[in-house]
């Protein structure tokens, strides 16, 4: 029974990984088509300060 439970855990990791590798692999067609990643509103403001000059 041990071995089974260890065995769906090393197939959940396998299956994990595949969907990471996935997002990544989506995440770098979309940079190279010229994406820009989204930044939430509050971050934004606080980005927006930051570039201001005083």
């Amino acid at each position: 029974m041990a071995n089974a439970a260890a065995d769906l855990t090393a197939a959940l990791s396998k299956e994990q990984q595949h969907y990471e590798n996935d997002d990544n692999a989506l995440a770098d067609l979309d940079a190279s088509r010229g994406a820009k990643p989204v930044v939430p509103p509050h971050l934004l403001a606080r980005l927006s300060q930051l570039d201001t000059p005083d």
